[in-house]
């Protein structure tokens, strides 16, 4: 997903695709109504506050679930997202996004099995990135379906922060937020 950026008469403004929620056509009406924001900050006024808006990468290869993610970022804060559907695309953006732009994520949220390359591989490459970059590291929250013993285990052993069973939740999503507050404060 990408946006355009317009300098006019001394605004920025920031146009976002929206990416299509099909839950239920009241909550479709909902989502778009939601995500669809165009954002203008007026340069002559740069000293007023200005809201924070996270970044966030959603990874997994199941539509249902990307589109209840995004439903719940919506909620929690005031977000960007981009979605990808498997470890290969979200390792190409992530890399392209600090090549191209310079800024790293808020926070990833990547599903654990996907084809092509698994959520522990694409983190395992992330971070192996961030190391040769000299970045600092991005949060990194596997989440999955599957309950076996040593998961969490497993998703530290490959580079991740975090670990959330699925279906995530507004309170899950919360804390996540939480600890990148804390984590920007403690850069500070």
């Amino acid at each position: 997903m990408s946006g355009a950026a317009d300098k006019a008469n001394g605004k920025i403004i920031i146009l976002s695709r929206i990416f299509k929620v099909s839950l239920n056509r009241k909550n479709n009406i909902k989502q778009q109504i939601i995500h669809k924001k165009i954002v203008e900050e007026d340069l002559n006024g740069l000293n007023k506050p200005v809201a924070f808006y996270h970044d966030v990468m959603i990874v997994d290869d199941d539509e249902f679930q990307l589109n209840a993610i995004i439903g719940l970022l919506a909620q929690a804060e005031q977000c960007n997202y981009i979605a990808a559907t498997n470890g290969i695309i979200a390792v190409d953006v992530y890399k392209r996004r600090i090549q191209e732009r310079g800024i790293q994520f808020s926070l990833i949220l990547m599903d654990l099995r996907m084809p092509f390359k698994t959520g522990y591989e694409a983190s395992k490459e992330i971070r192996e990135f961030e190391r040769s970059e000299n970045l600092p590291r991005t949060l990194i929250c596997g989440i999955s379906s599957d309950k076996y013993e040593g998961i969490e285990e497993k998703c530290k052993e490959n580079g991740m922060d975090n670990f959330i069973f699925k279906p995530v939740s507004i309170h899950s999503i919360r804390i996540l937020f939480e600890e990148i507050k804390k984590k920007e404060k403690e850069q500070k």
